[in-house]
């Protein structure tokens, strides 16, 4: 067979000799000329030598072929060289292919991918012009380029793409996600509403978004979310909770450390790590009534009751973590901390050496909790006695105080050293 007057072999070889010379070639004139090729490969091949050269002289050349050539391959290597120049000319001509609705979808991606460079007004109409319109992939990448953009103004639209309930759940996460990245009231009150929403996976993105804001004002909605039927949006609220490290979080946290998934409370445990010291009292008061309380999960069978032990294996490693913190924690945290500890002490002892009590595992963090928190509270007990008293009032008749002791009790101090040496 035979086309354009050489055989099939023959012409293979031609354009490929052709290309490697465009390749090597630096000559402008000599590359736009082959821009009027035919042959699709040749074209392709000048493109890509025209954005390697750079320089003003190869900017109108891959203009026009983003704007006229026929092939898509081409028009798509004409955006990629483009979109590595600074140029207001290039943007311009970038902004003109994501306006076009009969442009092909990967020289629309890779100029929307381009424009998330800019922050002109331009820019961001056309963005948002195919947030409204194209298929599911344009819009969900309109709405990622909004996002990093980071335009205020953006912000409506990508609420009415999230809360429009016949959109794709891709674009719909995507919009969360860019409202994450916008940031402000108004796209904080959008992901407090699409808590509220039908799919979960909205739910779980709007969470995850709201704990990348990081602002305390979303802490009701995420608390109440603590309860939802999903585990992965549990699991999401757990973590955006411990983003936040707001106080207000700790005690509903320390109640999801039951969780029936195990995903949920290693979720749950790290957001409690997030909070430092301060989650030192709920959490030894929690561990506390629930060795001295396990009538709660007798009816829960062989995993209710590992499910527990777990709950207070995770509770132990977190104390411990917190502990090693205290030191350098305000005095009226550490305080409060030491307060909870030294009250919680004995309890954990008893349990410990319960040989009826805990699992063999739970037995053994305890004890390790037991040897490690020990000697923090004797020592902050020794140091920092006095602030456990408020100060005296110079106006009242009444003597001040004596500084409570929180040193554990002789004897409670010498079980433990055998529990621990055993």
């Amino acid at each position: 067979m035979r086309r354009f007057g050489l055989p099939w072999g023959l012409r293979g070889r031609a354009i490929r000799r052709r290309v490697r010379g465009l390749n090597s070639s630096s000559s402008v004139e000599e590359l736009v000329e082959a821009l009027g090729d035919p042959l699709t490969e040749v074209r392709l091949a000048a493109v890509n030598a025209l954005g390697r050269l750079g320089g003003e002289r190869s900017l109108g050349p891959l203009m026009g072929a983003l704007r006229r050539d026929t092939s898509s391959r081409v028009r798509e290597a004409a955006a990629l060289a483009l979109a590595e120049r600074a140029d207001a000319r290039a943007v311009e001509a970038l902004i003109e292919r994501v306006e076009d609705p009969g442009e092909w979808s990967g020289v629309c991606l890779i100029a929307m991918r381009a424009l998330r460079r800019t922050h002109g007004s331009r820019a961001v109409a056309a963005l948002m012009g195919r947030l409204q319109a194209g298929s599911v992939v344009l819009r969900r990448a309109a709405a990622v380029s909004l996002g990093e953009i980071g335009e205020e103004r953006a912000v409506p639209g990508l609420r009415a793409r999230l809360e429009d309930p016949a959109e794709g759940i891709p674009v719909r996460v995507a919009a969360a996600r860019a409202l994450a990245d916008v940031g402000g009231p108004e796209a904080q009150a959008a992901l407090v509403s699409a808590m509220a929403d039908r799919s979960w996976v909205v739910q779980a993105e709007a969470a995850r978004s709201l704990g990348r804001i990081g602002d305390a004002q979303a802490i009701g909605p995420l608390v109440a979310a603590l309860a939802h039927e999903r585990s992965a949006v549990r699991r999401e609220v757990a973590q955006a909770l411990g983003r936040i490290a707001a106080a207000e979080a700790i005690q509903p946290l320390v109640d999801a450390l039951g969780d029936r998934e195990g995903e949920v409370r290693e979720a749950v445990a790290a957001a409690l790590l997030r909070t430092g010291v301060t989650s030192i009292g709920p959490l030894a008061g929690a561990l506390t009534e629930a060795l001295q309380d396990r009538s709660a999960v007798t009816g829960w069978g062989v995993r209710g009751c590992h499910r527990w032990a777990d709950a207070c294996r995770l509770a132990a490693e977190v104390l411990r973590a917190a502990c090693m913190r205290l030191p350098s924690a305000p005095g009226h945290d550490r305080v409060q901390a030491i307060r909870a500890l030294a009250a919680s002490l004995p309890a954990w002892r008893q349990a410990a050496r319960s040989l009826s009590g805990p699992p063999l595992h739970l037995r053994l963090e305890l004890l390790r909790l037991v040897r490690d928190v020990d000697p923090v509270v004797s020592e902050a007990a020794a140091r920092d006695g006095h602030l456990l008293v408020p100060a005296a009032d110079p106006d009242s008749e009444q003597p001040p105080e004596e500084p409570m002791d929180l040193r554990p009790a002789s004897e409670d101090r010498a079980d433990g050293g055998e529990d621990t040496q055993r």
